[in-house]
């Protein structure tokens, strides 16, 4: 149909508008003669305009022009041009595309497992040591990580474990020689006698006491209060000590106690401001080299072997020395003698053989502990020894010897040796 309207077409063009005198059928189209006497030939004559020896030829020889062919040549580069551009604008569009989103997905897979593999392994050590925090994530925090043993350096004056050595400011080796350790006041940490302003270093390795304590090498005056370097002056049966001062309980803001020590007030009476810092350690992190058998002795609040095979809790004694808590009590209250030791009140806890009693209203920190028993009163209980009962005192309860008004079933029941029915008397 194409071809015919576009021969139509071409004819009107070429040879005008159709002659009215010329009757169709009568010019025979491809003979080369004037059939009808119009003097037009063949396809020259208007009426051969139909008929199909006339047709234009679209393409090869003949020099005509072939409409189909260009047309279907023109859809055919149109798509072909259009295929090559949308697939270049397709490369160019997704390789941009791509590169983009391998560098998004680059980056989220990095910090996914960058951060996956941070919290898993964490920084290789502790970074801080005397911050309270986790800083490699392995659940342990300053001087509980094993990365902070012996790592950074010691500040000297600061009251911190600042290596985790257990070793505090000038009782570490570390310090040995520093500035901040001269003329050291009553009751700091020391390793020798030249440390201390009074002259004197009772160290750790001598004495138990957590990192050591500078005091005097000169008896002090506890009437008048001198012969001390910032401390109190302690009345003793043949010396008389300087020590470091706190204030009530050694928890405060102010007047507190350092690691391994608790404020303690010898003479029970709150109102006089005589209460000092008292060596009793509670954990192992106390004591300066702790390692396996050496640390916190339980029995005996001190640094040194933990358990030296000595007579425990409740045993009878007549010499402190036979005692591993180191405090043999005697007189009235304790008959026969009885090995004691102390605790603290705010973390009450003795050796498992123990019991704290621990009274708030002494004013202080410091409680004793006794041997520990289960059934009070009962008269004749084989968990204490004789003259001895199991007795409620305050919240502990241990094996003591009834004082005054207390149930007695004879005179050894009783701390005076009476028995006055069944009251101690």
């Amino acid at each position: 149909m194409r071809r015919l309207i576009s021969a139509v077409l071409f004819a009107f063009i070429a040879c005008g508008p159709v002659d009215p005198i010329d009757q169709p059928g009568s010019e025979i189209c491809n003979n080369q003669r004037d059939d009808d006497g119009d003097q037009k030939v063949d396809c020259a004559d208007p009426t051969c305009l139909a008929d199909p020896a006339c047709a234009i030829p679209m393409g090869g020889g003949g020099g005509g022009v072939d409409f189909d062919a260009g047309f279907d040549a023109g859809i055919d580069a149109g798509i072909d041009a259009g295929i090559d551009a949308g697939i270049d604008a397709g490369i160019d569009a997704g390789i941009d595309a791509g590169i983009d989103a391998g560098i998004d997905a680059g980056v989220d897979a990095g910090v996914d497992a960058g951060f996956d593999a941070g919290f898993d392994a964490g920084p290789q050590r502790e970074t801080n040591c005397t911050d309270g925090n986790d800083n490699d994530l392995d659940g342990r925090t300053d001087c509980l990580d094993s990365d902070c043993v012996g790592f950074g350096t010691e500040v000297c004056n600061d009251g911190l474990d600042n290596t985790c050595d257990h070793a505090i400011d000038c009782g570490d080796p570390k310090c040995t020689g520093a500035s901040a350790c001269a003329a050291l006041v009553d009751g700091k940490p020391c390793l020798t006698n030249t440390q201390c302003a009074g002259g004197k270093c009772d160290t750790e390795l001598a004495t138990g006491y957590p990192n050591g304590r500078c005091t005097n090498l000169t008896t002090c005056n506890p009437t008048a209060q001198t012969g001390c370097n910032g401390g109190l002056c302690l009345a003793g049966t043949t010396f008389n000590t300087c020590v470091e001062r706190c204030t009530g309980t050694g928890l405060g803001v102010t007047g507190r106690c350092r690691a391994g020590y608790s404020c303690r007030d010898a003479d029970l009476i709150s109102t006089n401001a005589n209460n000092y810092c008292f060596p009793l350690c509670t954990t192992d992190t106390e004591c300066a080299g702790a390692d396996g058998g050496y640390g916190c002795n339980p029995w005996s609040t001190r640094c040194g072997r933990k358990d030296q095979g000595l007579a425990k809790y409740g045993a009878a004694c007549t010499a402190s020395s036979q005692c591993e808590t180191g405090l043999c009590a005697t007189g009235t209250s304790w008959p026969g003698g009885y090995c004691a030791g102390f605790c603290r009140g705010d973390q009450p806890g003795c050796a498992a053989d123990g019991a704290c009693a621990f009274f708030a209203s002494y004013g202080d920190n410091v409680g004793g502990c006794f041997d520990r028993c289960t059934t009070p009163p009962v008269l004749g209980n084989t968990q204490c020894r004789n003259s001895y009962q199991c007795r409620a005192r305050g919240a502990a309860t241990f094996c003591a010897c009834g004082v005054t008004g207390e149930v007695c079933g004879a005179g050894t029941d009783c701390c005076s040796g009476v028995c006055s029915g069944t009251s101690c008397t």
